[in-house]
């Protein structure tokens, strides 16, 4: 993978924390600690499944959510 499939799942991790970098940096902080099959499903999760687009949302939502709160889809077999 590239750096750029991963720029929503980063630009939605920053709106689901408020917008706040502080928040922001705290979560991408404990998602480097998750094993790489773990973070890769959470990058997916966070992405809404627009992995590799350039703009994708979360739904308009501006709350703060913790990363373990997301769902993590079921693993590719």
């Amino acid at each position: 993978g590239t750096y750029y499939q991963d720029v929503p799942a980063f630009r939605n991790l920053f709106v689901a924390s408020g917008e706040d970098f502080e928040q922001f940096y705290q979560q991408v902080e404990q998602l480097s600690t998750l094993p790489p099959p773990e973070r890769k499903q959470r990058l997916y999760a966070l992405s809404g499944g627009c992995r590799g687009a350039i703009r994708c949302s979360v739904n308009g939502s501006t709350h703060r959510q913790s990363i373990s709160a997301l769902p993590t889809p079921p693993s590719a077999e």
